[in-house]
């Protein structure tokens, strides 16, 4: 038996019951990468609310949240949807684009960010190398 089941056996038999947690659901996964994905655009102003997610393998997904000088509640939803000729930018009520230029790099080095703190802060696995991160 390891060392893990034994510290668990031991709480379990001292009168401290081990409720495994569930495995989350693909909701709950997109809820936390989305929490994450949210922070790598700079600080919010006070009352804004964001979140940035990959969707599916072709979508990427911001969306904000704020209250406007009357205290309505706004919000904008923003998809890059990638393309074979390039990523377009789908916004509600404006014209849909290919980005390009800083536009464009800016969303790599946020999507390349994503994955990154991604992999280390859900799944606990080197970005690099998809491996496990150990736990000190």
């Amino acid at each position: 038996m390891n060392d893990l089941f034994k510290k668990l056996f031991r709480l379990n038999t001292s009168g401290i019951h081990f409720v495994p947690q569930a495995k989350p659901t693909r909701h709950e996964l997109i809820y936390q990468e989305s929490e994450i994905g949210g922070r790598l655009f700079g600080p919010m102003p006070v009352g804004h609310y964001r979140q940035f997610f990959n969707l599916d393998r072709y979508t990427w997904v911001l969306y904000e949240e704020w209250l406007d000088d009357e205290g309505i509640t706004q919000s904008t939803t923003i998809s890059y949807e990638v393309r074979e000729n390039g990523i377009l930018k789908v916004e509600e009520g404006k014209r849909y684009y290919y980005i390009e230029g800083d536009e464009l790099t800016n969303l790599v080095a946020a999507i390349h960010r994503y994955y990154q703190e991604v992999s280390r802060e859900i799944y606990h696995r080197d970005p690099a190398t998809g491996k496990l991160l150990t736990v000190a």
